[in-house]
């Protein structure tokens, strides 16, 4: 016992001794002003026990007397920041290896350090954002790095970035770009290089992607015995053991669940022995894949305890007290291993009938998602995460649903209502957070920003309109910047509160909230007020829903008219029939504010059929129209309230032929004469209605009225609206720091655009309510032209009389059914339901045009009597009858 004491006892003296050593020698250094040496000094101190003394490393940059000045110092500077990235990845710290990079590449550019820049930080900085799941930032830094490894003639270099680029388009599930980086590589690669065998491993992974796992299994058998035939080193174990881990996966996917688990302990070997435990993430995934292997085999509390070894490698400070055990929310960090490790666990729980612990666990894995989503700045990358939370949200949404079921607890019912929200227009909510934050801040940099959106906004214009190389590049670039200034910025996704009753004060007053949930399993409805959540139904399976709607839009809406006409009571019962399938409320003459998901984007609600037997004329068929006020919203978070300007100031523009189009469009020209007689403002008819003029009355309206073609883009499917000789994209909003509150789409498919998955359909409607408009009109499908000019007239006339918004496209289409048509086919929904409002109720206050003709003529008629009566007043008849004049 002796001998034991004085051996922790000398131990003890000679780290106090090598500490003190090491103080003195830094403080020596500092007192000579010899900044360089004491950074090398520091590092080199703590890279003996980079375990240990990584926080020493960090602290660093708190601790330096001043900025470096000379290229030695410099270089020293340099030298830091790359080993703290290195060293945090090690760490398993992903967002604090990012930030350290981040600065090593903005220190070598501003400074240009004699520095490998490829391999030492682009390289690895684009590893990380891949890890992160920020493919778009790591797909620019890939491109950028492959290029100068090109220019430099460095074939391996070049090769290890084609294998990178790789893995982040089989990231991002583009199989195609994926493949061909994969190929490329291996065609410079030298044969018997380490990198080979990764670049094998990369065709191997693509197939397995793919499902085609007798190829992945070729390919990973190759990469295998390529690489157990290499030197070892870092590099070359690190990617064996990924290999293995692949092979793992491909023997998984195919049910070879005893290869599976053999190829894992392989991995797990080499990451603890010949890696020294360094590679946490890599460690965390085998452990969470062991714990799918055996959630398979229903060996529930087995995976649980796989589970768990990944949270502990994570997470030091978790406690395994019992089984259902779960982190604080507190220790969660940005990070998809965690996020797998919980969801995992979730679902061992759900197994073994833990239920309520099991939500719990999927909440936790729903936050870690959330925390990722604050890192990302390109919005392609946001789009994925969003549709892979959507999953992640459906799963809580089940569990809490059942719970609820259950018991009736509010909480289960509070839960499922703030999750589906999380779901709805994330990135549009981000939109609209980042445009209150950019009256803040640096407005040096807030300056520079808005230029660059500007600058991309041009850029992806010029690449819609004609195909060039050029432009994506410095799309690229641009974007790259505008991410960086981002940074700068601190402009982080906001999270959604945890809290309900914020959420329920965004219901308007006296509405009831109809928000749909379309996972992609199941569907849910959630009925709220100002107060709480008043029902949730399940819908069914998403993929019968989706069906029935998308048959029900193609058969009578998408392809004109005639089926509806001539199948009058085929549509009624279709239409009763998908009415009885959304589960709405009965209420008689409620106000509803539907907020949409999935197809159902696509559905005019107000001409939905409410009962079962009807009359035979049209014009007074059930439709819900009659029993519910309807407005719209992409998510209760996008709703800013009720906007207390009034709305005057009306500008509209109008193309009948915008100087390309071989006919001219009656129906436009005569709709721009009825409003511009009705009412006053600024009215702009074909030649001019030019761009310039468009984008001056955005920033200067209050009500901006565009009736034009709309189309969206046969590549991208990018919404466009036709100006004279000249095209406006949605795109182009994305710049405009000012748009009108409100703005009437009177063109054809202003609601429809792309559709994302967990965010909405990307349309015109949406893009202005993104850059600030707070009500929009828009269409769900091709209008008629002449409908939808008599439309609009009526639209305005009730606004003028309402004062407001509310209720008015309710009035209007009311109406439409109560008018003597001489063509009665104008009663189908077809010609009246495409048109609906989305947003807030705005007050509004239209005047009649002042009468100058009237005036004008009247001025006349009074100079013409008061020159007859100076003209006589000037006459004098003489006695003799002869005419004087005097």
């Amino acid at each position: 016992m002796l001998r034991i004491l004085t051996v922790l006892f000398c131990l003890c003296f000679a780290q106090g001794f090598a500490q003190n050593v090491f103080e003195e020698k830094q403080n020596a250094l500092k007192a000579k002003d010899s900044l360089a040496k004491w950074i090398d000094n520091r590092v080199n101190y703590a890279l003996e026990e980079p375990n240990k003394r990584l926080y020493f490393l960090m602290q660093t940059n708190g601790q330096i007397w001043r900025k470096p000045k000379s290229a030695q110092e410099k270089e020293a500077w340099l030298f830091l920041l790359l080993n703290q990235g290195y060293y945090q990845l090690q760490s398993g710290d992903i967002l604090a290896s990012i930030k350290a990079y981040e600065d090593a590449y903005a220190y070598f550019q501003k400074h240009r350090i004699n520095v490998d820049v490829e391999e030492y930080i682009l390289k690895p900085l684009s590893n990380n954002y891949t890890r992160l799941g920020d493919y778009e930032r790591a797909i620019y830094i890939q491109k950028r790095s492959l290029t100068l490894a090109l220019k430099n003639q460095d074939k391996d270099l070049a090769a290890s970035a084609y294998g990178n680029l790789s893995t982040s388009y089989r990231s991002k599930n583009d199989f195609v770009n994926a493949q061909r980086s994969a190929v490329a590589g291996l065609k410079i690669a030298n044969p018997k290089s380490d990198v080979y065998g990764l670049l094998l491993s990369n065709l191997a992974d693509i197939a397995n992607e793919q499902k085609a796992y007798a190829v992945a299994q070729t390919n990973i058998g190759l990469a295998i015995r390529h690489l157990q035939q290499q030197k070892p080193n870092a590099s070359v174990n690190y990617w064996l053991s990924g290999a293995y881990t692949l092979a793992g996966d491909i023997a998984f996917n195919q049910l070879q669940f005893g290869a599976a688990n053999n190829y894992y302990k392989l991995a797990e070997a080499i990451i603890k022995q010949k890696l020294t435990g360094k590679r946490k993430r890599e460690l965390t995934y085998i452990y969470c894949k062991q714990g799918d292997l055996s959630l398979k085999q229903k060996n529930y509390k087995q995976a649980i305890a796989f589970y768990n070894k990944a949270l502990k490698v994570l997470l030091p400070a978790f406690s395994e007290d019992n089984l259902s055990a779960l982190p604080d929310k507190k220790q969660l960090f940005a990070e998809n291993k965690l996020q797998a490790a919980l969801s995992g666990k979730a679902t061992a729980l759900e197994a073994l009938a833990f239920a309520d612990e099991s939500l719990q666990a999927s909440i936790l894995a729903f936050d870690v998602s959330e925390k990722l989503r604050e890192e990302f700045t390109y919005k392609r990358s946001k789009e994925q995460l969003q549709a892979e939370s959507k999953t992640l949200a459906e799963e809580l949404i089940n569990k809490a649903f059942a719970l609820w079921q259950k018991t009736k607890k509010p909480y289960y019912a509070n839960l499922i209502l703030l999750f589906t929200e999380k779901t709805k227009s994330r990135i549009l909510f981000d939109e609209l957070q980042a445009q209150q934050q950019s009256q803040f801040g640096n407005q040096k940099l807030q300056a520079q920003y808005q230029k660059l959106k500007q600058s991309l906004a041009y850029y992806q214009k010029q690449a819609q309109e004609q195909e060039s190389k050029n432009f994506q590049k410095q799309i690229a670039d641009v974007q790259f910047q505008l991410s960086n200034i981002q940074k700068q910025l601190n402009f982080k996704n906001p999270s959604v509160a945890d809290d309900v009753l914020p959420l329920l004060k965004k219901v308007p007053a006296g509405k009831q909230a109809v928000i749909f949930f379309s996972g992609p399993k199941n569907s849910y409805l959630i009925v709220a007020d100002q107060k709480l959540v008043r029902e949730i139904k399940f819908l069914g399976e998403t993929a019968k829903l989706d069906s029935i709607v998308l048959n029900y839009l193609k058969t009578y809406f998408y392809q004109g008219p005639m089926e509806m006409a001539n199948h009058p009571q085929a549509f009624v019962k279709s239409s009763y029939h998908l009415y009885q399938a959304l589960q709405l409320p009965q209420q008689r003459q409620s106000d509803f504010l539907v907020v949409k998901d999935g197809m159902l984007n696509f559905l005019p609600f107000e001409s939905l059929i409410t009962e079962a037997n009807v009359v035979a004329k049209v014009a007074e068929w059930p439709y819900l129209l009659r029993r519910a006020d309807l407005s719209y919203a992409f998510s209760l978070n996008s709703l800013n309230g009720d906007y207390q300007k009034t709305l005057k100031k009306l500008s509209a523009f109008f193309l009948s032929e915008t100087g390309s189009a071989k006919e001219e469009i009656a129906a436009v020209k005569s709709e721009y004469q009825k409003l511009k007689n009705a009412f006053s403002g600024d009215f702009y008819l074909n030649h001019q209605a030019t761009t310039s003029a468009f984008t001056s009355a955005l920033k200067q309206t209050d009500i901006l009225h565009i009736s034009s073609h709309a189309y969206l883009t046969l590549k991208q499917q990018e919404p466009v609206l036709e100006l004279f000789r000249s095209r406006f994209y949605l795109l182009e909003l994305a710049d405009k720091a000012k748009v009108p509150p409100l703005v009437v789409l009177s063109a054809c498919q202003t609601a429809d655009g792309a559709y994302v998955a967990g965010e909405g359909v990307l349309s015109f409607s949406r893009g202005f309510v993104a850059a600030g408009a707070k009500g929009i009109i828009s269409s769900l499908w091709n209008v008629n032209d002449q409908a939808g000019a008599n439309l609009m007239l009526s639209y305005y006339q009730n606004l003028e009389k309402n004062g407001s918004t509310q209720g008015v496209m309710r009035q209007t289409k009311l109406a439409w059914l109560q008018t003597a048509h001489t063509n009665q086919m104008l009663l189908l929904p077809y010609y009246w339901d495409s048109l609906i409002y989305s947003g807030a109720n705005l007050q509004v206050e239209l005047h009649q045009p002042f009468p100058w003709l009237y005036l004008v003529l009247g001025v006349l008629f009074l100079i013409g009597i008061t020159a007859m009566l100076y003209y006589r007043k000037r006459l004098h008849i003489s006695p003799t009858g002869s005419q004087n004049i005097r």
